[in-house]
């Protein structure tokens, strides 16, 4: 890990001779060709995208309100809040909206992260509408009674009975991600644990939702084949409800400092290995999100994948390589007999990890290398060019910015 936090920061040192500079805070309200971000009365920060050549339009609602905000002893009320606001709304109980959803949508999707609850859907352009009042109905809370209260609950902890079985590369990014922020709230299971779920009471999900559903700590992308001002003003009329507020943004929290570990994850029940190699990264501003969101053009001719995990701030970048392979029969004839003297997974991982050793430096290499730096850099202004093209998978402008905490943290 040592190894490569040195990597990283002489390859910013690099970048940043060419494309660093101060940036201004980001206005309230922008108009581009192709986007629109603005902030409503009641604090809601919305950003709307026309991709024309997309048939189906998404939503995506995120809320300020992740793992991370809840107690010691609550933790875990973040997923099962997921659970409960996935369900109902204030005007569609008794699991309603969850089907009016399913009924208006091809696609739906609650997630619960760190820093923040995702609600999900993708629709034919003809039900966005339909789609957005749900929306507003999930962002008045949800009314739960006691019976469907323990029902969700019960399904979290079977849920958590579950992940006990991770897979091995599960359960490597989450020790992964433990190990990153020891004894801070990101460094805790997002759905939290039996015990404190167990301990958990309507009052506090009550609680939860009263504090943290709302339009001041909540961001709206809608992206696809829509007028981006007609869509605007669709929003304005639906959700600018309420009091007049500023947007919310965390305060910032003073993060572990980092450290070199080893973690070993073995499990008997899979075959093949997984190596990786993680990291934090502070981000300062747009430039470092940008530059962080990028690095697998920097790696592009490498061997191994690029995997970055987004909290306010920072990012955990991870380097992995794998090699998924079976195991000899436990009787194998004269045929198979000749693979076990090659079967050593121990050494197989230690030589992947040697090599990606190898690649990051050859990478390192490159980046000095003026033809080189210049073609990567064109790579990711090619991609940035055509990101909108996925906008509606949700991996366009507006929610790389989201990715980027650009609206979910300070500026």
């Amino acid at each position: 890990m040592a190894r490569i936090s040195i990597f990283y920061l002489m390859m910013i040192m690099v970048i940043s001779t060419s494309t660093r500079s101060d940036e201004p805070a980001l206005p309230d309200s922008t108009l581009t060709a192709t986007q629109i971000q603005v902030t409503l009365p009641n604090g809601l920060r919305a950003v709307v995208q026309s991709v024309p050549w997309e048939r189906l339009v998404q939503v995506k609602v995120y809320y300020n309100a992740g793992a991370a905000t809840n107690p010691d002893s609550l933790a875990g009320l973040a997923h099962l809040a997921e659970h409960l606001l996935t369900d109902s709304g204030h005007e569609h109980p008794d699991g309603e909206l969850k089907r009016l959803l399913t009924l208006y949508s091809t696609y739906n999707h609650a997630l619960t992260s760190t820093p923040f609850l995702v609600f999900s859907s993708q629709c034919l352009p003809e039900f966005l509408p339909e789609i957005l009042d749900l929306e507003v109905d999930r962002m008045h809370g949800a009314v739960t009674d006691s019976i469907s209260f323990e029902l969700e609950k019960s399904i979290v902890l079977e849920e958590l009975a579950f992940r006990n079985r991770l897979s091995p590369t599960q359960e490597l990014y989450q020790t992964t991600f433990q190990t990153a922020y020891p004894g801070h709230p990101f460094g805790r299971d997002v759905g939290g644990y039996p015990e404190t779920v167990k301990q958990t009471e309507i009052k506090d999900f009550q609680n939860f939702q009263n504090e943290h559903i709302r339009s001041e700590k909540a961001v709206i992308v809608v992206s696809g084949p829509v007028d981006k001002k007609a869509v605007l003003e669709i929003i304005r009329e639906k959700f600018d409800f309420g009091p007049a507020a500023k947007p919310y943004y965390p305060e910032p929290t003073d993060y572990p400092p980092v450290e070199t570990s080893q973690i070993i994850v073995d499990a008997s029940d899979h075959s093949g290995f997984k190596v990786c190699i993680a990291c934090r990264i502070p981000l300062e501003n747009s430039n470092d999100a940008a530059l962080a969101y990028s690095l697998d053009e920097f790696l592009k001719d490498s061997w191994f994948g690029v995997t970055l995990w987004s909290v306010p701030g920072e990012v955990v970048l991870i380097l992995y390589a794998e090699w998924d392979y079976f195991r000899p029969p436990t009787d194998p004839d004269q045929h198979y007999a000749r693979m076990y003297p090659d079967f050593n997974p121990d050494q197989d991982a230690q030589n992947a990890l040697g090599y990606m050793w190898k690649e990051l430096g050859k990478a390192l290499r490159d980046l000095e290398d003026q033809k080189i730096f210049d073609a990567a850099c064109q790579r990711i202004l090619n991609n940035l060019g055509h990101q909108e093209e996925a906008a509606a998978t949700g991996s366009g402008t507006g929610a790389t910015m989201i990715s980027g905490n650009l609206y979910l943290a300070p500026h």
